[in-house]
């Protein structure tokens, strides 16, 4: 393994000492570098919390970041945060705490840990090791956080937690950004798609605040192909935003009344939702223009809604912009609301280890708890069924 390392165009930082390679970091004669893994066939890269710095690789790699055991317990309670690129690896708090191993393909990337707490500085290291091709992961499960670097786990924990629990890394996009439906949901998405490494052929786009994942990667990806479509998206019982029948007509109808698209998880080859975003950001910009109705007629009345997702999406679907599918059974996708979410007694739902419809027997792989006070719903089913 060919393992470059660097400052991020020039500015790579640690909060302590200097980045070390298989070494502390600092002149500590008392210390060295210890964690509860077996570090045989890592290499170690000693960068104090808070840190930056990007390395460079010729094969795929294996990495975890973990706090030494020399961070100290009389710091607990100010855990830190491990990212590679838009990745969240974990938080750690105690000493010899890792992360869970994530593997990236050959190229470069940048390593990012951020402190938590009153502590500034804690001794955060990285293991990195070789990780052959069959390891590399083709699903890209991601989400948009537009909130302060501090703040994003506060509202994105249950859906990183369960992604984790699922062996999946986390993508979040828009870190930072000022949130609106389509800056953030369209423009910073479709970038942040751009910026996913080559190994990744499926994006998985996941609500963050109120979504949650129940099923691997591998169940995720053979449920997606039995569609045999190049995108899929979950379906709801509401129309949102437009809210007038003559709109909610147009959906094909369904004997479970889940028609209306919701773009709080929507699923497809990688090309393909490169592609459908495009048509996303020319559909609006055609919508916003107000000149010419060709090809969108039936969304022509309605298009104050130009810069909302959600109405993009459903704009695309009934207008037949590319193939897509809904999945109005919760095979793969599953929006729950109104008395679908009691966890007791519930309609629709059951199952011990896992949520299953009453109808139809299906376990969906993925959870969205869309709608005003449905946040806190996450949690309590991530909960019950230990998803997190």
């Amino acid at each position: 393994m060919n393992l470059i390392i660097g400052g991020l165009h020039g500015r790579g930082t640690v909060g302590y000492g200097r980045i070390g390679r298989n070494e502390l970091g600092f002149d500590d004669v008392l210390s060295r570098i210890i964690t509860r893994s077996d570090l045989s066939g890592y290499e170690t890269l000693s960068a104090h919390a808070p840190s930056v710095f990007d390395i460079e690789s010729d094969v795929p790699v294996r990495i975890f970041g973990f706090l030494n055991a020399s961070a100290g317990s009389g710091r607990m309670g100010s855990p830190v945060e491990f990212w590679m690129d838009d990745t969240y690896l974990g938080k750690v708090d105690d000493p010899c705490e890792e992360t869970r191993a994530a593997v990236f393909g050959a190229g470069r990337h940048t390593l990012t840990v951020r402190c938590h707490g009153n502590n500034t500085c804690r001794h955060s290291v990285w293991a990195v090791a070789e990780a052959t091709p069959a390891e590399v992961p083709t699903l890209a499960v991601c989400t948009v956080a537009a909130y302060p670097d501090k703040e994003v786990l506060r509202w994105i924990g249950p859906l990183a937690e369960s992604a984790a629990k699922q062996g999946l890394c986390l993508n979040v996009f828009g870190r930072g950004m000022a949130y609106n439906h389509f800056d953030t949901k369209v423009l910073e998405f479709v970038a942040g798609i751009d910026r996913l490494p080559s190994h990744y052929k499926h994006v998985l786009y996941i609500d963050g605040s109120d979504g949650v994942l129940a099923a691997s990667a591998q169940e995720i990806l053979q449920k997606f192909r039995e569609f045999n479509s190049p995108i899929v998206a979950g379906a709801e019982l509401n129309c949102w935003p437009e809210r007038g029948d003559a709109w909610a007509k147009l959906f094909p109808a369904q004997s479970n009344g889940l028609r209306f698209l919701n773009a709080g998880l929507i699923m497809g080859e990688r090309t393909a939702m490169v592609q459908a975003y495009k048509t996303l950001m020319s559909v609006s910009h055609q919508l916003a223009r107000g000149d010419d109705p060709t090809g969108i007629e039936q969304a022509w009345p309605y298009r104050g809604w130009h810069r909302d997702d959600q109405f993009l999406w459903q704009v695309c679907y009934l207008h037949n912009k590319f193939p897509m599918t809904l999945d109005t059974d919760f095979k793969l996708l599953a929006n729950i609301l109104g008395l679908e979410l009691d966890l007791h007694q519930n309609p629709a739902w059951t199952g011990e280890d896992r949520p299953r419809r009453k109808v139809g027997g299906n376990a969906p792989c993925v959870l969205h708890f869309p709608g005003t006070g449905a946040t806190c719903r996450v949690h309590a089913w991530a909960n019950k069924y230990d998803l997190t």
